[in-house]
């Protein structure tokens, strides 16, 4: 009868035990998603961040060669204008 109760309460435990790892296991099957997932909203968010400068750099570059056009366009404005 005594070993009885011993195996039962063993098995038990052995239970309790196999449903802790369980849920370790799934505890951090979840961190590990939670981190991924953030992982890839920062990668999202970087190339996000890199096309916009690309878009303002590409935007100041534009300006910056029709300002130069325009100061050419002047420029010979003023040299037909003087001849």
């Amino acid at each position: 009868m005594l070993n009885f109760l011993r195996a039962r309460a063993r098995a038990r435990a052995r239970a309790r035990a196999r449903a802790r790892a369980r849920a370790r296991a799934r505890a951090r099957a979840r961190a590990r998603a939670r981190a991924r997932a953030r992982a890839r909203a920062r990668a999202r968010a970087r190339a996000r961040a890199r096309a916009r400068a690309r878009a303002r750099a590409r935007a100041r570059a534009r300006a910056r060669a029709r300002a130069r056009a325009r100061a050419r366009a002047r420029a010979r404005a003023r040299a037909i204008s003087k001849v």
